[in-house]
Parts: C-alpha cells; structure tokens; sequence
C-alpha cells in the first residue's frame, strides 16, 4: 500500500472510532437525562397525631426516630431540622402531628410510604417545634443533636 493508503485508511479507523465515541456519549448522556427527571412532589395519604414517648433512634440513608404511643403502638418518622428539638425533650412524652406521605427515595428506585413530622410538642405545652421554623439546629449544632439521640439509643458516638 502507498503511505497515502494507510493514511486514508488510519483517518477512516480514526472517524470509525470517533463515530462509536459519539454514540457512546449520546446514549450515557440519554440515560443521565432519564435518571435526572424530576420526581413528583409527595403524594399526601393522611395525617394524624399521636402521643407518646421517644424509644428508638436510627440512622441509615436517612434519620428516623420511633415513638410509642400512649395506647403501645410503635411508629416511625423521618427527622431532619426536628432532630435537636427531640434530643433536648428526648425523656418527655411529646405530641407529634405528623402527614403520611408517598415519597420518592432515589435509594429505593421507587415511591414508598413515609411519616413526616409536621409539629412536635411537650405533653405540658411548653415547648414546641414547628416544621416551617427556625429550629435551634444553629445554636446547638446538628451534629450534636445527632450525637445525643445516638448516644441515649445506640449507646455510641458514631460519627
């Protein structure tokens, strides 16, 4: 072959691999699109409230909390900003008003029932948190918070 065959044939290899890097690219960047959507927001099944005390603390892919109602039933909540409220009253008998939810959790794959605290407050009324307020999350630290409900439940300090 003459060195402008091979050339030739080098660039058509050349464009050969670069039309297979194309596609390649194209259907990673159509699945990210696809993995990217938007999920729906949470599809509101109920609400309740329920009175009872702390007794069970976890962490995972999320935070939750269990609490035994007066009547001896046991339910699980999701926690976030609520988390230093509960470790400051972790001893009290707490109302807690809460939505059940069908939310998505990427973790899953898929939409399942959760129970997402909307309001939390002392049996005697004297303390309460709210959802849409501020908690005091600044002044104590989440990781703090954490670190007492780990504490009082798991009996480490995992960090």
């Amino acid at each position: 072959m003459s060195r402008v065959g091979r050339e030739e044939i080098a660039r058509l290899d050349m464009s050969a691999k670069l039309h297979i890097v194309i596609l390649v690219a194209t259907i990673a960047l159509a699945h990210l699109a696809a993995a990217g959507e938007v999920q729906r927001p949470d599809k509101v099944l109920g609400s309740d409230i329920v009175i009872g005390r702390l007794i069970g603390y976890q962490e995972g892919d999320y935070a939750h909390i269990t609490v035994r109602s007066e009547r001896g039933n046991e339910l699980s909540f999701f926690v976030d900003d609520e988390i230093c409220f509960l470790a400051s009253n972790r001893n009290d008998v707490l109302t807690v008003e809460y939505v059940k939810v069908e939310r998505y959790f990427p973790e899953g794959g898929g939409y399942f029932p959760a129970n997402i605290i909307r309001s939390i407050e002392t049996k005697d009324g004297t303390k309460r948190w709210v959802q849409s307020s501020a908690s005091n999350r600044a002044t104590i630290g989440i990781n703090e918070c954490a670190r007492t409900l780990r504490t009082a439940f798991l009996g480490g300090n995992k960090k």
